[in-house]
């Protein structure tokens, strides 16, 4: 989340990372390392998104996820996701150990 990168990064703008997707996508032109077109897919309105009240129970949600690293989505996504890596990426119900809690 371009929120994320001055605070992480040391910088006093996301733009100023070298590294920021926030020049390609405010500007809706791919660059040699973004490709726009998936996240214009989702949000029709950019500026809307960096605009969000980051008090909005959405945005806590995936500033949650993004902390630890964990793709947020419905559950055909997550599926979806899980199969392409091959690997779980939700939580397990029975803690990361995969061992059931109790004595």
């Amino acid at each position: 989340m371009p929120r994320s990168i001055p605070r992480a990064r040391g910088v006093a703008r996301a733009s100023e990372w070298q590294h920021s997707s926030l020049p390609a996508h405010t500007a809706g032109v791919d660059d040699g390392l973004v490709s726009v077109q998936p996240l214009r897919d989702r949000v029709a309105n950019f500026a809307d998104l960096l605009g969000a009240d980051p008090d909005d129970p959405e945005f806590n949600a995936l500033r949650r996820n993004e902390l630890i690293g964990r793709p947020l989505g419905w559950p055909d996504f997550l599926n979806a996701v899980s199969r392409q890596l091959n690997r779980a990426v939700t939580p397990s119900t029975e803690g990361e150990s995969g061992k059931s809690a109790g004595p």
